[in-house]
């Protein structure tokens, strides 16, 4: 998994960066090399979430627990969950970002160190000197190759020091008649109906 959706890379393959993906075994080998076999002696954490995404959670839950990873699920309200996570009074929660705009920008932003929470959206107070760097440098060009190869530069920068964990990205189905025409879909899920006709 990567930072952001596929569609946010200027539907260029290129600008995949290099992610990780689900690997149990790769796991369990690291919490021995860390001095926790099998979890053993590793504390408890606390994971925060709201009663809409408890059942994702839960299923976290398990799925840590059958590699020794323990876990204690904290449900808030989430008005008081949004509040604590502005205020820097959780570790360890569940979260997700919408695009305002479609353009990869707008995930990386989260990340930038001048846009740390409770001023901006940057919740997990990453701070990096490269990737503030090459943010500043891909807000400075216009030249959509130039941006993308920072865009990757910058996502493989997060992506090594992982303030987060990427579980999903949302996908988007519209079911229509065969006479129904121009409906589509596109990056930010907008239903646009000005183009849309029905044939007889």
């Amino acid at each position: 998994m990567e930072l952001f959706p596929l569609v946010f890379r200027g539907f260029d393959s290129v600008c995949v960066a290099e992610g990780y993906d689900y690997q149990p075994q790769l796991a369990t080998k690291l919490l021995a090399e860390a001095g926790y076999p099998g979890g053993k002696g590793l504390p408890e954490s606390a994971m925060s979430t709201t009663h809409a995404y408890q059942d994702l959670c839960e299923y976290m839950h398990g799925q840590l627990a059958d590699i020794g990873i323990k876990i204690k699920l904290d449900i808030n309200q989430a008005a008081q969950h949004r509040q604590m996570v502005a205020k820097q009074q959780l570790a360890f929660f569940r979260g997700s970002w919408i695009a305002d705009y479609a353009d990869a920008e707008n995930y990386l932003s989260l990340f930038r160190s001048t846009n740390k929470a409770p001023l901006g959206p940057n919740y997990t107070h990453f701070d990096s000197k490269i990737f503030d760097g090459l943010y500043n440098e891909s807000m400075q060009t216009t030249n959509d190759s130039i941006r993308f190869d920072l865009f990757k530069k910058m996502d493989t920068e997060m992506m090594k020091q992982s303030p987060v964990i990427i579980l999903y990205y949302d996908k988007v189905i519209r079911l229509t008649r065969n006479n129904i025409l121009g409906l589509g879909i596109n990056p930010m899920n907008l239903l646009q109906l000005k183009l849309v006709r029905k044939e007889n």
